[in-house]
């Protein structure tokens, strides 16, 4: 077994072979995963989410440009971007 890292706590255990099982059931969601899985936002929010994408996006190839056209520079902006997106989509 391994020991914690934060002093005198009790040892890590490492062994999950002894773990219960996980058994999906209609139960456990209510029977209808669609509600469990959507997170949609409005037409609007959607719309204006977009639009935020694409002006970061411009903006990610200025600032590339303004560094020599460094493309690391440029995919590491363009991803945040992204996340941006998906943030203020609801995912």
């Amino acid at each position: 077994m391994a020991r914690s890292q934060y002093g005198s706590s009790p040892p890590i255990p490492q062994n999950l072979g002894n773990a219960q099982s996980f058994e999906y059931s209609d139960t456990s969601t209510g029977g209808d995963v669609t509600i469990l899985g959507a997170r949609g936002v409005s037409e609007r929010q959607e719309i204006e989410c977009e639009m935020e994408y694409e002006r970061n996006v411009i903006a990610c190839k200025m600032l590339s440009k303004t560094y020599g056209g460094d493309l690391r520079t440029r995919f590491a902006c363009e991803q945040r971007a992204f996340e941006t997106y998906n943030q203020c989509r609801g995912y």
